[in-house]
């Protein structure tokens, strides 16, 4: 098994013993954090190619990324990098 499924799976009986009321909330917040997926940061100039690759303006990218249009917009001016999920 591998260690995604097992922290799937690990992840899934605590979500149950949560609804059960056998795990607090403050412990299922702290296990949720533990099982974020890990993030990439892009520079400027990758957010400005992956726009113009897929052909698509600010504002779609932006959606695309669940970021606000302000996070495209500095990307494409050059301020600097942005995290996002991958």
């Amino acid at each position: 098994m591998t260690s995604n499924k097992l922290l799937k799976t690990v992840h899934e009986t605590i979500s149950r013993a949560h609804k059960a009321g056998v795990v607090n909330a403050v412990t299922m917040r702290e296990f949720d954090q533990l099982c974020l997926v890990p993030t990439k940061e892009y520079s400027a100039m990758e957010i400005q190619e992956i726009r113009m690759r897929n052909k698509v303006s600010q504002a779609v990218l932006a959606c695309y990324m669940n970021v606000a249009l302000l996070l495209c917009n500095n990307g494409n001016a050059g301020t600097g990098s942005r995290k996002v999920l991958r």
